[in-house]
């Protein structure tokens, strides 16, 4: 499959911020630069268009998920980028796992397809050993 090039990038992004004002041309760009394998600057171009002129899409980021408004030539043939890491089988950047944390107030939305928790292991403290009773319990 083709890479999407800085210029073509650049190009799509001002066309949909003409048709989506509300667009920015730099969340268009970086949501081009995150997914650069597509199955052509055609078929990217007719799905981004048919995206932005839908008045219920409030974001630019549905353009890069499978879906109609793909050319039908083109469906099976969009990448999924890289897996998330918190959930197995899940593409990182359409989670539905991830987008059901942040409803619930589980997960903050900047960590959408990223680890929610980096897992690290504190030592015990050095005379844990010696000291098999914690502080303030008592032993019956």
């Amino acid at each position: 499959m083709p890479e999407l090039n800085e210029r073509q990038a650049t190009m799509l992004a001002h066309i949909l911020n003409n048709i989506r004002p509300d667009w920015t041309i730099n969340s268009i760009i970086t949501l081009l630069s995150k997914n650069r394998t597509i199955p052509s600057f055609a078929d990217l171009t007719i799905a981004a268009i048919t995206k932005a002129k839908d008045p219920t899409c409030k974001t630019p980021a549905p353009i890069m998920l499978p879906g109609k408004h793909w050319p039908e030539t083109t469906r099976n043939q969009i990448p999924t980028g890289p897996e998330c890491p918190d959930h197995t089988g899940h593409p990182a950047n359409t989670c539905g796992p991830c987008t059901i944390d942040i409803q619930l107030g589980d997960r903050p939305p900047h960590l959408h397809g990223k680890k929610l928790h980096q897992h690290k292991r504190n030592p015990p403290h050095p005379g844990w050993r010696n000291n098999p009773t914690p502080t303030g319990s008592t032993t019956n």
